[in-house]
Parts: C-alpha cells; sequence; structure tokens
C-alpha cells in the first residue's frame, strides 16, 4: 500500500494514521470505563485540550496568567471605580 502513495501524499498519509490510532485508543479508554459521562466526542475534546495544556511552555503559561489577572483587574477597576484594585 505504501508504495502506491506519492511521496508528496506521504506526510498526510501518517498524520491520518496517527490520528485514527489516536482515536482508536480513545475510544477503547472511553468504552472501559463503566462510569463514564457525556458521549465520546466530549470525552475526546477534554482529552485532547488536556494535552494540549500539558504542551504549553512555562512562559506560554505564565504569559496568558498575567494576561487573565490584568483582564481580571480591568473589570475589577470598571467596578465602582475600584481605583484600590491592583495597586
Amino acid at each position: 500500500m505504501l508504495h502506491s502513495l506519492r511521496f508528496k501524499e506521504l506526510p498526510s498519509f501518517i498524520v491520518d494514521l496517527v490520528e485514527n490510532t489516536n482515536n482508536d485508543e480513545l475510544l477503547e479508554i472511553w468504552m472501559s470505563n463503566p462510569l463514564r459521562e457525556g458521549n465520546f466526542e466530549e470525552f475526546k475534546e477534554q482529552i485532547m485540550a488536556k494535552s494540549i495544556e500539558k504542551s504549553k511552555t512555562k512562559e506560554q503559561l505564565e504569559s496568558e496568567a498575567q494576561l487573565a489577572k490584568n483582564r481580571a483587574l480591568e473589570k475589577l477597576k470598571k467596578i465602582d471605580g475600584g481605583e484600590h484594585f491592583g495597586s
């Protein structure tokens, strides 16, 4: 089968193969849990979100935390004047 692929098709074939393998493994995990909640797609989205979060660098996480802090402070400042927040 591989010999019938063009060289330029190989990367997309490998990506599809890995995605399908991951999908199959996640389905097996989801099916083996008798206490599962929700459907498979929800489970898969949760796992993928956790995987993305784990792959972030320390700098990315710190940057996101700083951004969230700044947004929260701006919202607090809008409430009743709130000038004392963030000082």
